[in-house]
């Protein structure tokens, strides 16, 4: 059985089509910005990079499709991205279309640092993890 539509529903419904289109259109010239800064910078020297750098940044558009959204997650979550996504939201920094976050910043170089000998527990790491991500986000007083 067909729905009647009725003219206040059908302008919502162009006009949500439309931001769609928008979003979409937005989204597509985005990624091909980042794929031509990868290649001029030189990151994309294969074929397979190139293509996991796009499925990348596809992927993180697909689950954010307004990326100040990421910015609303903890830190924890925010580091759960791919590698390939996480380049993605690096060149979104660089680019300066979204804030970078001292929390993510601090957390992220702390779990990339080579510790040497020493083995960090699971736990030692969730303290520090938390310390770091409480210290970085202290509003002034």
């Amino acid at each position: 059985m067909n729905k009647l539509l009725l003219p206040e529903m059908v302008s919502t419904l162009e006009s949500s089509q439309e931001t769609a289109r928008e979003i979409a259109l937005g989204h597509a010239c985005l990624v091909a910005e980042y794929m031509s800064y990868m290649a001029a910078a030189g990151y994309s020297t294969s074929l397979e990079l190139t293509r996991e750098r796009r499925q990348g940044a596809w992927k993180f558009l697909d689950r954010f499709p307004d990326p100040r959204d990421w910015l609303k997650l903890p830190v924890d979550e925010q580091l759960r991205c791919t590698p390939q996504e996480r380049n993605f939201v690096h060149y979104l920094f660089l680019r300066r279309l979204l804030p970078m976050p001292a929390a993510y910043i601090l957390v992220a170089r702390l779990t990339s640092m080579t510790w040497g000998a020493v083995l960090w527990s699971e736990k030692r790491m969730s303290t520090i993890t938390k310390w770091l991500v409480g210290w970085a986000t202290l509003s002034p007083a």
